[in-house]
């Protein structure tokens, strides 16, 4: 409620959807004419998927595809998240905020804040791409990502590719 309550005091959001991804879970909340409607708390976190699923590194195949069908499984258990097709979605926490620095990065982007950056699914694949491909040394070495991050960093992307797949986004 709260991180809800302090994004749509920073972004023009009508209606929409907020998500937080956290270490052991992720909320998202639905915004309604402008105004927080209701949330929903999952254990989809990023240190929680990390530890349950990716213990290789990198990570192998079948231990992506099992994050991304647990991932799947419990936003499908989110009765009014079918209706948030299509409407915007607004990232907050730590783990957006490093994918969207990553990007920032990568499009060599001039400003100093991340605060209003757009952060694409293709741009979400096309990291997830290079940390699945790489070891903990190498994710640590990412432009833009925080290392204290890299060991969880791609459990969290795939949360967010998985809400912004269920969204159409």
């Amino acid at each position: 409620y709260y991180g809800t309550i302090g994004a749509l005091n920073e972004v023009a959001l009508r209606d929409g959807t907020v998500l937080d991804i956290g270490g052991g879970s992720a909320q998202l909340s639905q915004v309604r004419q402008g105004r927080y409607a209701h949330g929903e708390s999952r254990t989809l976190g990023a240190l929680a998927l990390t530890e349950r699923f990716l213990r290789k590194d990198p990570p192998g195949d079948r231990e992506v595809e099992a994050l991304r069908a647990e991932v799947a499984a419990q936003l499908a258990t989110i009765p009014w998240l079918g209706d948030q097709r299509e409407r915007p979605l607004v990232g907050l926490g730590g783990t957006v905020r490093n994918l969207a620095k990553i990007e920032s990065v990568r499009q060599e982007s001039p400003l100093s804040t991340l605060h209003g950056f757009v952060l694409t699914r293709k741009a979400v694949e096309r990291t997830i791409r290079l940390l699945g491909e790489q070891p903990l040394e190498g994710r640590q070495k990412i432009p833009g990502l925080s290392p204290d991050r890299a060991d969880i960093i791609l459990a969290g992307a795939l949360v967010l590719l998985g809400v912004l797949e269920h969204l159409d986004l």
